[in-house]
């Protein structure tokens, strides 16, 4: 009879490890976004990073596609490095003539993030002077 009893304890703490084991895997990889550009620029650490987390100017990601975000400011960063949040520009935001590239710009005011792979960046740079 204990022999059972024993046998039993032992598939439960078994079940149990296992499933305790299975919820940290998916606890850890959960991707959070990173706000505060100190500690994306420690993630991320290009030149871009903290100057578009800190400012609201006009900045132009060049797709590895050739296509152009017009973007005002990074909103987020994955922790893993993976993704970043911008917030788009409006079309009437942008007052210079890109050629020869296709430009993406938010829809309307009201809807203006957007998520975009940083392995899909080319280049970042500004789209105007002050």
């Amino acid at each position: 009879m204990s022999n059972t009893i024993s046998i039993i304890s032992l598939l439960v703490a078994f079940g149990s490890l296992w499933f305790t084991y299975q919820q940290w895997k998916k606890i850890r990889a959960k991707i959070v976004m990173v706000s505060d550009y100190e500690v994306a620029h420690d993630i991320l650490p290009a030149w871009y990073t903290k100057r578009i987390m800190s400012d609201d100017w006009l900045f132009g990601l060049l797709s590895v596609s050739g296509d152009i975000l017009v973007i005002n400011k990074i909103i987020g960063l994955s922790d893993n490095g993976d993704w970043i949040d911008v917030q788009l520009a409006l079309e009437s935001e942008l007052n210079v003539k890109i050629k020869n590239n296709s430009c993406i710009f938010a829809v309307s005011d009201d809807r203006r993030e957007a998520s975009v792979r940083v392995k899909a960046i080319a280049t970042a740079f500004e789209l105007q002077t002050s």
